[in-house]
């Protein structure tokens, strides 16, 4: 006797059997349509819970259990407990180097030291997406996230292999296809384009930003002083001091969004000077 073929389609109805229904068996057979049906939703809805058991083997594994039904109250439990403010799983500090491991998956690292440590995260293979660490450092020693070997860590567009979390600061990383990334916390906010940095400038999040550099003065002429970068809107103010020098001063003219003439004179006389001058500017 064999049994009925399945697909795993809901089907939209139930067929009745009529009483005109001529007695057909089979696969296809008029007699076998009802129970065709019912087959198919059944391995439809199957296919359905198989899902959500890959679904839900995570909160099995965080458990430390193997039933699907405690894994699922598991993960029910954790889901109140973070509705009610508490988010992370446990709370473990270290005071030396330490190489994270799964226990550290969903909890908060502490970083208790008082000298330069440095923590390195759990390996990427194996870890399930979205698994996440909550780093911080409440010590007063410079704290250095590295990655595993061959991992690396993306801080907004910047693929890095390891981030400093200075005393007071934290960092917040949750794994992604093949990376961490940095999700959270103070120590990413020097790779945020609003605080875009470069050689001889600094961006702050309220759009302005601040240029430094140096130039050496004629005694003949202006020098010209070219910005790191052009201001795209306007420079604010420039100042020029001379490095050093007693009885000078120096002073900017012609400034614009991309540079500005700079001079150095002798105190009481109207004498150029040629010396090195430091150069300040802000702008936005």
């Amino acid at each position: 006797m064999a049994n009925l073929p399945e697909t795993a389609t809901y089907d939209a109805g139930v067929y009745q059997l009529e009483t005109t229904d001529p007695v057909i068996g089979g696969a296809d057979g008029k007699d076998n349509a009802s129970a065709r049906n019912l087959a198919n939703r059944t391995a439809y809805l199957k296919a359905r819970v198989d899902l959500m058991e890959t679904i839900v083997s995570q909160a099995d594994a965080e458990a430390g259990i193997s039933t699907t039904l405690k894994g699922w109250n598991a993960l029910r439990v954790r889901q109140a407990i973070q509705a009610s403010g508490v988010h992370y799983k446990n709370y473990l500090a270290y005071s030396d180097d330490q190489t994270l491991s799964d226990t550290n998956i969903g909890g908060v690292v502490g970083f208790s030291g008082g000298l330069s440590k440095t923590f390195t995260l759990p390996a990427l293979s194996g870890l399930a997406i979205g698994s996440t660490i909550c780093i911080v450092n409440v010590g007063t020693g410079l704290l250095t996230i590295d990655c595993h070997a061959g991992d690396f860590l993306q801080c907004n567009s910047t693929s890095i292999s390891s981030i400093p979390v200075l005393p007071g600061d934290d960092l917040i990383v949750t794994m992604s296809t093949e990376k961490w990334v940095c999700t959270g916390g103070l120590a990413r906010i020097k790779y945020s384009s609003a605080f875009a940095f470069g050689s001889g400038y600094q961006k702050l999040p309220d759009g302005k930003i601040l240029q430094t550099g140096t130039i050496t003065t004629s005694s003949s002429a202006d020098v010209t002083f070219t910005f790191p970068i052009a201001f795209p809107n306007n420079a604010l103010a420039v100042i020029a001091a001379p490095s050093g020098a007693s009885s000078v001063f120096a002073s900017v003219n012609t400034i614009t969004t991309t540079s500005c003439k700079v001079s150095a004179w002798v105190s009481n006389t109207a004498a150029r000077s040629a010396l090195g001058c430091y150069i300040f500017a802000i702008g936005y």
